[in-house]
This record gives C-alpha cells, sequence and structure tokens, in this order.
C-alpha cells in the first residue's frame, strides 16, 4: 500500500495505491475508486453522539449526565470519532442519562426529566 503524503488543494483527494489480492474483474488498473478503510473494529463499544461531549477537542473531554435531579459531570476518555459518533472507553456507562450540550445546562444545575414527546 502507497498513501502519497500530500493532499490535492483543489479537491481534498489524497493518491492512495493499494494491492488487491482477487480483484473483480470491473477493476482496472489507475481506475479512480471510492474506499472505505476500516481502522478498528471492536463489538460491544459505548457510542454517544458527539453532541452530548463537551471539550472533545481536548484532553480532558466531559458529558453531563442526569443524577438525583442535578446535572453531574462526568469526565470521560474518548476513542475513536466518525460520522458525528464518539467511543467512550471511560467515564460512562450504558443507560446513563447524558444531557445534550445544545441544552446550555451548567453542572450542579438543578434538573427534572420530562417523557419525550411523541
Amino acid at each position: 500500500m502507497y498513501i502519497n503524503p500530500g493532499v490535492n488543494a483543489q479537491t481534498g483527494a489524497v493518491e492512495v495505491k493499494l494491492d488487491v489480492p482477487t480483484k473483480p474483474p470491473i477493476l482496472k488498473q489507475d481506475m479512480t475508486v471510492s474506499v472505505d478503510v476500516e481502522v478498528a473494529r471492536r463489538p460491544r463499544t459505548l457510542l454517544v453522539t458527539e453532541g452530548v461531549v463537551h471539550d472533545a477537542d481536548t484532553a480532558a473531554p466531559w458529558v453531563l449526565i442526569a443524577q438525583d435531579g442535578h446535572a453531574v459531570r462526568r469526565n470521560v476518555r474518548l476513542g475513536l470519532r466518525s460520522g458525528g459518533f464518539a467511543e467512550v472507553l471511560d467515564g460512562l456507562h450504558e443507560n446513563d442519562p447524558v444531557i445534550p450540550v445544545a441544552l446550555a445546562i451548567n453542572p450542579g444545575a438543578r434538573i427534572r426529566a420530562a417523557a419525550p414527546a411523541r
């Protein structure tokens, strides 16, 4: 495999050359294709939408969860991020009620959960 270190400034494309062990007959040399490269696979991973993670691009990301009528700050450790989702490696449990960033609630604020609108 070869990955060109430069990026085409006009198209944003990166040239990549791959060796395909058993190529389909439709695939021809120097053909332009789009590919998805899977960099990792982790079964049973906890994912959250990036819209619930505060400071996601820093060394100390965190989320707010609803706990005992208050918004509680919980530090998290993130893993892979893609497609609007973030993998949570530590700091959050399945079914923890996370509060979206867009609600602009401060840690420690009193909150009351409401049933989702139908």
